[in-house]
């Protein structure tokens, strides 16, 4: 499927310019296997680990990287939490196909040891100082680990105190002009009743 908007839009426009048709060309392609949400990817396997923070806007490059990374087995039990099993054979990175989030929270462990510790995430395949679409956690050590990703929505509950107390004033509010109200109709004042 030719589609140059499309294009423009997900890559830079005049990179997409200067390299003709097969940029602007899409393919639709089932995969017989299930789709994978995260990879591991070894150091030998990224020989220009800035790619991962910077990226050119050449699909080719994070093509690259996906082609020799496995996919990890994943499990998500409800929107804010993923889990992935990780066997890693050297030092390396998970790469998460999921929207960078600064609320989200990732935690290693082990499975050989008792052992965890936070993970930090990072933005990947950004184009210049822009926020980056994936993320990428760098992988403590070789061996057998279990990555949990949460997500801990602040915003929403901060926007909920702020509903709360602000539903909490209005209330005031009303039950004061109520009590004002009543207080007027039982009592009225001396204008009201030399009138």
């Amino acid at each position: 499927i030719k589609d140059p908007a499309l294009a423009s839009w997900l890559l830079d426009a005049a990179w997409v310019a200067e390299q003709g048709d097969w940029a602007q060309t899409f393919t639709i392609w089932r995969s017989e296997e299930p789709p994978a949400r995260a990879w591991i990817v070894g150091e030998s396997h990224v020989p220009n680990p800035a790619v991962l923070d910077e990226w050119s806007g050449d699909p080719r490059d994070i093509l690259r990287i996906i082609e020799k990374a496995r996919p990890l087995v994943t499990e998500s039990r409800n929107p804010e939490q993923l889990t992935m099993w990780v066997e890693a054979f050297e030092p390396g990175w998970v790469i998460v196909s999921q929207l960078a989030d600064p609320q989200l929270k990732a935690r290693w462990s082990s499975v050989d040891r008792p052992w965890e510790s936070d993970a930090l995430i990072r933005p990947a395949f950004r184009k210049k100082n822009e926020p980056g679409g994936w993320q990428y956690i760098e992988v403590p050590a070789p061996g057998h680990w279990i990555l949990r990703l949460e997500y801990e929505a602040q915003d929403a509950a901060v926007g909920t105190g702020i509903s709360v107390i602000a539903w909490a004033g209005w209330m005031i509010a009303m039950l004061r002009l109520g009590f004002v109200c009543w207080r007027n109709r039982l009592f009225p004042s001396r204008n009201e009743t030399e009138t």
